[in-house]
Formats: structure tokens, sequence, C-alpha cells
């Protein structure tokens, strides 16, 4: 089910002190867009720290490196995560892209950018507002950058979030590349739900009309509520249905998959005939 969940893009790295930030993330003719957490350092703390106040501890080593650069609150609940990462545009006529953050689930997350000796906060994204005060229209958190060409810039950014699981595997798209992705990712998504939908409805139509079962009643329940999971997991449900309401969407995903949950174990059991063997 989790087939067309695609994953994309790449980069960005760069800063005078070596030991602090890792190379700068190249982006010239060559760029392809991928996945930049190898390019990136990720730092945690159980502290709420300013940007300038983080960077001095960062550089004074008073804030632990973390070494999983993907999943990180599973170890560290409750912290706040610093991303130091460079870019260095080498591109001619292009200086839009844009950082994609692959989830839609983050309660907040900060992007600053060091200029003339300041680190500047450029843009603030998370479910902790409602969809349409987002920067880029898009089901996943992503940043607006703009670097000139021939620049190179270092950023930070603060991930903030509850206890629980946290990823944040991080894509650099152009924005010829990015408008791409959407569209793969509309055709792909629409394709995949469309036939989930299908299969919903033509059993539900057999257990209405032909078999008069359950069991086709169970099957359509099930799967209408699983491609809800992962409808919300792929961050439709906040961009389409409920793009106003950031407190209803955190409890869509584990109310859908525990639905789901039911229902299967409902339709195995008609299936199998479970209860013959318990009595």
């Amino acid at each position: 089910l989790y087939l067309f969940m695609l994953f994309i893009v790449n980069s960005a790295s760069g800063y005078s002190n070596a030991s602090l930030t890792p190379d700068s993330i190249i982006i010239d003719s060559k760029f392809i867009s991928d996945q930049i957490n190898q390019s990136t350092i990720v730092y945690h703390t159980s502290e709420k720290l300013s940007v300038d106040d983080a960077w001095v501890a960062i550089n004074e080593g008073k804030i632990e490196k973390s070494s999983d650069l993907v999943n990180q609150a599973v170890k560290y609940p409750g912290h706040n995560f610093w991303i130091v990462f460079t870019v260095s545009n080498q591109l001619l006529n292009i200086n839009e892209f844009k950082l994609e953050i692959k989830s839609a689930k983050l309660n907040l997350a900060h992007l600053y950018e060091y200029n003339q000796g300041l680190f500047e906060k450029t843009h603030s994204i998370g479910t902790d507002f409602p969809f349409n005060e987002r920067p880029v229209n898009f089901r996943n958190l992503t940043f607006p950058m703009t670097i000139d060409s021939g620049e190179s810039k270092l950023f930070l950014i603060n991930v903030i979030k509850d206890n629980g699981p946290l990823s944040f595997p991080l894509f650099l798209h152009t924005k010829n590349s990015f408008n791409s992705r959407i569209v793969k990712d509309s055709i792909s998504h629409t394709i995949f739900f469309s036939i989930l939908m299908l299969i919903a409805t033509i059993s539900i139509a057999v257990s209405i009309f032909l078999i008069r079962n359950t069991i086709f009643a169970y099957y359509a329940i099930y799967v209408f509520t699983i491609s809800l999971s992962i409808f919300t997991t792929l961050g439709y449900t906040y961009q389409l249905l409920i793009p106003g309401e950031p407190e209803l969407i955190r409890h869509v995903s584990a109310f859908s998959s525990t639905l789901a949950t039911i229902f299967f174990i409902l339709y195995v059991n008609d299936l199998f005939d479970a209860k013959k063997y318990f009595n």
C-alpha cells in the first residue's frame, strides 16, 4: 500500500568552520534532487535556545551531536533539534529552491539563514499552523529558499515536536524539479487512491446487493479506513479536507489506523470462520 509513497530530492550545507558543518552542498549543472541528510549535521538539546544561543553552544561543543540523521525522537523525546548545513549555488539564472521535510507531521520548524554576521528567521512551518499559512502549498512541510547564483549560504533549522516518533529526512529541489514532483505525485496518487476506492465500492456493493454477507462490508470499511490513514500520512487530509484544523489533524491518522485494524480483524475472523475454533 505504501508503494506510491515516493521519496525525493537533495541538498544543503556550508560555513567557514568546517568542524561544525559538513562540506557545502554544490548545486550545479550535475545536481540531481536527492535526500541531503548525509550533508547535514544534527544537534539535539533538551533546552529551548534562541538561534544565537544555539549557535554559540554548537561552537563551544555544549550541544550533543546526533548520530542518526533522520529518525531522532525515539531516542530523544521532547528535545529540540538543530540541523546545520550550507548550500552553494553554481547554477546560472536559477535562485529559487524548495527545501522539503519529508514529513506531514511536525509541530514546528524554523528556518534561519546566516547573513552579514546574523541569523535571520526566514520562515516557520508546522502542523501548529493552519495549512493556508504555509509558505509553500504542498502536502509535506516545505521551505522556500533563495540563493543567488555564485552564493553560498549557511542555514539552521530548528525542529520542535511533542514527545513521540520524529522523522525529518530533507530534500532539496530546484523550482522546476519541485513542480515536476508535484505533477508526478498527483498522477500516481490519484491512480492509487482511485483503485482503492473502486475496490471499497465494489466490495460494499457485493455485500449489499449480491452475497448479503458482512465479510465484504468489513473488507470495504477496512480498505476505506486504511486509505484514509495513508491519505493522512501523505499529508493530503490536512491539505484538502481539513486545512484549517491543526488540532483535529493530529487525531485523524490514529483514529483511521485504529478503525482499519478493527475491521481487518473482523474481516479475517469472518474469512476463516474463526469463531468455530473457540466453541
